[in-house]
């Protein structure tokens, strides 16, 4: 049994259980658990801290330190144990150890403890450690690359839950089956550490616990909605875990119970009673987002982390009527026992967020993301026939290998353009004195090779700096960087500005800043000489601050989503604040002053927000804006923008938040009444009457923005109570999902107007953009602002004596909603209309709208900018991609693409996606990747790959070979003659009513034949006159014999190729049999699509097409295929189902080929290589083999004129009609060699080399 399907013993569970909760204090304890739990074999041999073993480098040197041992084993599997030394348990030197143990004994178990907890009575802080890779192609490669090693860890020691890590350990049970090999041994601990049953195994308890919350809230609440019940659901539990990640930080009284300790004594004191959410977790959800002592709890020390965290912070509880019903809500006590006996007290949580090559077996914050759009959008209830909200949005939850290559990717090129260290004495940012430039260096640096900059840039992107640099790591990185490239680095990654247009739960935004945060303390170390961490314990949150607050945005449709969102982004800067104390040992006084000096998280209100990104509007009406060109008239405008935005980031109190809000709404209309007035006036100038309609938009428009902007100053002369009702109204203008106000220009004016801003503004201090002489009313002092490091701050925006800013995001990362036109038909008509008439990817056919974001996020790209999504990648095939490809070859935009074939990225669902990398100003070179082996990918990022030159990428479909078989593709995708060129090729009868007219074969006379009726459910016998036998896809195998199985009932007459009903009275009259069937079925046929077929002729099919040609002599190919194959109609006998079969007949000019020879060259092995390169594939290695695809087929013409060809012609038409004999006669029959004489026949035709034919020959088998 697979080592993935396993289920551990429950009586092993119990005993791991037992012994984890014992807790585990020594090495004792831990022999306990592996030799007497587990039956592993004891050891305790020590491992010599020698050269051949650990080299002479870091690791070494650890081994003399923590004396590893191998503790236990089983054959040549391992158990190795290390004691280390500090204040924690890092990942920095595990990793050093455990590649060096790895390379000899590959197949083991890591034991890491922190010496210092060991004998604690709450148990020592243990990691179990599992490296995951092939132990086969370690033991064949001495020295494995590191960069894909993931290490998996379960953590024990004080305040961990151990029900997961019993469950799991238990896979290693050894005590009822001492001889498992060393191999299965390996496949069940790799599966033991596997992630990702736990999410699954989580998920399922949480969808539980939401549906009882759910049946709680709506029994108590009954006049509320289904909707407004799970979104009500959704908050409480989404807020309960981001409390329950703050929990194990110990900041929550230092208390790593605290939400279930005081939960047990409410239930204690009234179990069915609502006193928990009412008593205890609402006043404690205000203390949090209050600042001040007025909601201070007696007795409980908590910090304020921000305003906006779980309430309106400017007052408008009583008028909001989410906050309202908030206040409302109700839940009893006996629910939340279920939401922490069945989830939360279930499983471990840790609040640091896993990366592709660490990972934690347990809950992180990403489950957040998971459970938004992987249960509520499927569970809440849309406007089209009861489907879920995935449905209509075309979310589905990105994996977290795939999120971070593409902003790695994306980041990767943008530093292509962007970090280029100027010559010396040109540097942007000048060198600390500190940190002289290495002589000889910077020139020569500048002028890398493209390729070796990229090179280069893929190194450093490689290196992980997490828990440190190790010695081997910090070599490299000296290598490529000198300390004058690293400041400019460090310098210039803060001019990067990234969003996601389709935020979602916040995945993009939370790996971007990740990999900006590694990158800048790579940069820094190698500046410095030193980690920044180890100089300063804030650096981590302060940089994450700083790079959300310069960097950072997004977009999204659904408030839900931006609320999750900012949890996250509020977690990754939780996990990495030191709070100066430690929370298990201090003095209450001491821990109450680190809370003080905890700095409140940042407010997102105006980095995330929630929008359409695909239509500028003001109040619902679309913006013909355009370019931008107000110029010098905004600069002041821009400057009081920047600034009051920027003091709103740091906000913390009421009144200050209060003035702020006020001001940017401000000089947020003011800028649209300028820019507004510029548009205006440039289309009043042009005398073109297409003009008018916008010129009367935009007039509209600003007539509204002129009211808003009075009232908004208006506003800001009130007291403060009737500012917040003021503030609620103007709210409620600009974020009306109704009535939607969002302009990227204007809202996010600091980025679309950076060329303007760094023209016209000089940095104030270290935080934005003010006139010469100002300063911020919120200015720091030097000394307390962020990334404190000499020579290595950067303003806001713009940087004087640097390359200039331009307008426009740098990166756009992110994965588009798949949408159908035909839902958002339903559900947004209208926009359906805009996008047609404003996009060119959206001008032609039933595009996905997925399309629409491609062409919207090259608009939104400054010049350099790079985008990078995942996304169908049908529309390289499709029709209505045209548009779209020809808008990305004119361009030549395509930088890089991930083709992942019918391999399926998102669980739960079917899509056929790639990775599609653009860069806005070109790229004279596409990075084309064919990654068939999804799991090959994920662990090596590397598969088959070629380069195209921008000019192979036209509008035409794209369909591209790589590695060894490119160089045949091209051969023959570029013979000039295609199937499409000579053929017809067309599909079957559309009935609309299969139950009634397709009949399945009982028995037959001579005039008669008996069918089944699905519709009457029983035999029905006809005269035969108007049945016809029925191909289907499943019925065709090459050169198979026709069957008879099914029939179609075809009450139609044909002459010349022209199809005509026959009138029922003349049924009734010859064929009597058939008339009556046909009226036993006349309520079904005249309900079909709605009544449509009501009248006369309510017997005829649903489509008109192709029914007069169904008798002609066709190849016939199914619609989709595992290789391509065909048979023969040759007598016209039988009719096609549906799109399930397409019919292929030569055209009249080319009818002198017969179509036995083309059967020959469809069941060939050459087109059955070929065609998968054309195809679009489907899951389970399934091909369309449509119209669409089947045209592309390479076609060799013969001239009949040449004896040779003629010769060939006539060979395999004899060929082909052997084999139909032979299967005629008996189905089974070989025809094996017949096959591969057709084979070697049409390899001479197309002109194959041995090596050519070597490679096709290969393939097949």
């Amino acid at each position: 049994m697979p080592a993935a399907t396993l289920n551990p013993d429950p009586a092993a569970q119990q005993r791991v259980f037992s012994r984890l909760n014992a807790p585990i204090r020594t090495r004792d304890d831990l022999l306990r658990l592996f030799v007497t739990d587990l039956g592993f074999e004891r050891l305790e041999q020590p491992i010599p801290p020698r050269e051949d073993t650990f080299g002479r480098g870091q690791a070494l040197e650890l081994a003399r330190q923590c004396r590893p041992l191998r503790l236990a084993g089983h054959g040549d599997f391992q158990i190795l144990y290390a004691e280390l030394d500090g204040e924690r348990l890092d990942y920095g030197r595990q990793r050093v150890l455990a590649t060096k143990l790895l390379e000899t004994w590959p197949d083991a178990l890591f034991v890491f403890a922190l010496k210092d907890t060991l004998g604690q009575p709450a148990g020592a802080e243990i990691h179990l450690v599992n490296v995951k890779g092939d132990s086969a192609a370690r033991r064949a490669m001495p020295a494995p690359p590191r960069g894909r090693q993931v290490f998996r860890r379960f953590r024990l020691g004080p305040g961990e839950h151990y029900r997961t890590a019993a469950e799991r350990l238990a896979l290693l049970d050894l005590t009822a089956t001492p001889d498992l090999t060393t191999l299965e041994l390996r496949d069940r601990l790799d599966a033991a550490f596997d992630k990702e049953p736990v999410t699954r195994k989580f998920f399922a308890d949480f969808c539980a616990v939401f549906e009882k919350t759910c049946h709680d809230i709506a029994n108590r609440h009954p006049r509320w909605p289904r909707e407004t019940v799970e979104r009500e659901t959704q908050t409480l539990l989404n807020r309960l875990l981001f409390l329950w990640f703050i929990q194990r930080k110990g900041w929550l009284n230092r208390q790593r119970d605290f939400l279930v300790a005081h939960f047990r004594q409410h239930f204690a004191r009234d179990p069915r009673g609502t006193s928990y959410l009412r008593d205890f977790l609402r006043p404690v959800s205000v203390k949090l987002s209050t600042k001040g002592p007025q909601a201070d709890l007696p007795g409980l020390d908590l910090p304020f982390l921000n305003g906006g965290l779980f309430a309106d912070e400017y007052g408008a509880e009583q008028r909001d009527d989410d906050v309202r019903r908030r206040h409302e809500l109700r839940v009893g006590n006996d629910t939340f026992q279920h939401i922490f006996d069945d989830l939360l007290e279930a499983y471990n949580f840790t609040v640091r967020e896993d990366t592709p090559l660490d990972v934690d077996v347990a809950i992180d914050p990403e489950m957040l993301g998971k459970i938004f759009e992987s249960l509520v959008l499927q569970l809440e209830q849309s406007r089209v026939g009861g489907k879920s909200s995935r449905h209509d949005t075309g979310s589905y939850y990105t994996p977290r290998p795939i999120v971070h290559y593409l902003c790695r990717e994306a980041l990767a090129a943008w530093l292509e353009d962007a970090f280029v260290v100027p010559p010396s004495g040109g540097s942007a940012s000048a060198p600390s004195s500190a940190q002289p430039a290495e002589a000889g260096t910077t020139n020569a640096r500048s002028a890398l090779p493209l390729e070796n900059r990229r090179s280069q840039i893929e190194d450093l992107l490689a290196l992980d700096a997490s828990d440190a640099l190790d010695e081997t790591e910090r070599a490299t990185l000296d290598a490529l960087l000198t300390p004058e490239e690293a400041r400019t680095l460090a310098s210039r990654l803060y001019d990067l500005r990234a969003c996601d247009l389709a935020v979602g739960s916040g995945a993009f935004p939370v790996a971007l800043l990740h990999e900006l945060v590694n990158l800048a303390r790579l940069a820094e170390t190698r500046a410095r000489g030193k980690d920044p961490v180890a100089a300063d314990p804030r650096w981590l949150f302060d940089t994450k601050t700083r790079f959300i607050e310069r960097c950072l945005y997004g977009v999204d449709l659904q408030d839900r989503a931006i609320e999750i969102c900012k949890l996250r982004l509020w977690l990754s800067l939780v996990v990495d604040y030191p709070l100066d104390v430690d929370v298990d040992a201090c003095e209450p006084h001491s821990f109450r002053d680190a809370l003080r000096r905890l700095p409140a998280l940042p407010n997102l209100d105006f980095k995330i927000r929630r929008a359409n990104s695909l239509v500028d509007m003001i109040r619902g009406e679309p913006v013909p804006l355009g370019e931008f060109g107000a110029g010098d008239a905004a600069r002041p405008i821009l400057n009081r923008l920047i600034a009051a935005k920027r003091d709103f980031y740091n906000a913390e109190s009421v009144p200050e938040k209060r003035r702020l809000r006020l001001a940017i709404y401000e000089a947020t209309a003011e800028l649209a009444q300028v820019e507004l007035t510029w548009a205006r006036n440039r289309l009043g100038l042009i005398p073109d009457p297409a003009n008018a309609q916008k010129v009367a938009e935009l007039d509209h428009v600003q007539r509204e923005m002129a009211a808003v902007l009075a009232e908004i100053r208006a506003a800001r002369k009130l007291k403060a109570a009737d500012q917040d009702a003021a503030l609620e109204r103007l709210r409620a203008r600009f974020d009306d999902p109704k009535q939607p106000t969002f302009v990227w220009q204007l809202d996010f004016a600091e980025v679309f107007h950076r060329d303007s801003v760094a023209a016209g503004f000089q940095p104030a201090g270290e935080g934005g953009i003010l006139p010469p002489g100002k300063a911020s009313a919120n200015s720091e002092p030097r000394e307390n602002l962020p990334a404190r490091s000499a020579g290595l701050e950067a303003p806001l925006y713009g940087r004087p004596g640097g390359p200039p800013l331009q307008a426009g995001f740098d990166l756009l990362v992110g994965n588009p909603p798949y949408v159908r036109i035909q839902v958002l038909n339903q559900t947004a008509p209208e926009q359906v209309a805009w996008f047609k008439t404003h996009y060119a990817a959206a001008s032609k056919g039933n595009y996905d709208l997925y399309v629409v974001f491609v062409e919207r996020g090259l608009q939104l790209l400054a010049p350099r900018g790079q985008l990078a999504y995942i996304l169908p990648h049908k529309f390289f095939n499709a029709q209505y991609g045209q548009p779209l490809r020809e808008l990305l070859a004119r361009g030549r935009h395509l930088r890089h693409v991930v083709h992942f074939g019918d391999q399926q990225i998102f669980p739960g669902a079917t899509n056929y996606v790639c990775l599609l990398f653009l860069a806005k100003a070109g790229a004279d070179t596409c990075r084309w990747v064919r990654a068939d082996d999804l799991p090959a990918w994920l662990a090596t990022q590397q598969a088959p790959e070629t380069a195209l030159p921008a000019a192979r990428l036209t509008a035409a479909e794209w369909n591209f070979a790589v590695g060894p078989a490119s160089a045949l593709f091209d051969k023959l995708q570029a013979m000039p003659v295609k199937l499409g060129d000579v053929a017809d090729i067309f599909v079957g009868l559309q009935t609309s009513a299969d139950d009634v007219f397709i009949l399945n074969f009982v028995s037959e006379t001579a005039k008669t034949l008996t069918l089944e009726s699905k519709a009457l459910d029983q035999h029905w016998t006809f005269e035969k006159d108007l049945l016809h036998p029925l191909l289907s896809g499943t019925d065709i195998r090459p050169f198979a014999p026709l069957p008879h199985r099914q029939f179609i009932l075809f009450p139609y007459s044909v002459t010349d190729e022209q199809a005509d009903l026959i009138p029922l009275a003349t049924l009734a009259s010859r064929f009597p049999r058939t008339a009556e069937y046909l009226r036993k079925n006349k309520k079904r046929l005249e309900g079909r699509e709605g009544g449509k077929f009501r009248g006369e002729n309510w017997h005829r099919f649903g489509r008109s097409q192709n029914l007069g040609i169904q008798n002609r002599s066709k190849v016939c190919v199914p619609r989709l295929v595992e290789q391509l194959g065909a048979t023969w109609d040759s007598k016209g006998t039988h009719f096609l189902d549906n799109v399930d079969v397409g019919g292929v007949t030569f055209r009249p000019e080319h009818s002198s080929m017969s179509l036995a020879y083309l059967l020959a060259l469809l069941n060939s092995a050459l087109l059955r290589w070929f065609f998968p390169h054309v195809s679009a594939p489907f899951r389970g290695g399934w091909r369309s083999a449509n119209r669409q695809f089947l045209s592309q087929l390479p076609i060799r013409p013969i001239d009949f004129g040449a004896p040779s060809e003629r010769a060939e012609h006539d060979a395999l038409v004899g060929l082909v009609e052997r084999i139909l004999s032979a299967k005629r006669a008996s189905p089974a029959a070989d025809t094996t060699v017949l096959e591969c004489e057709i084979d070697e026949r049409v390899y001479r035709l197309y002109g194959l080399t041995p090596d050519e034919i070597k490679l096709v020959e290969d393939a097949s088998k």
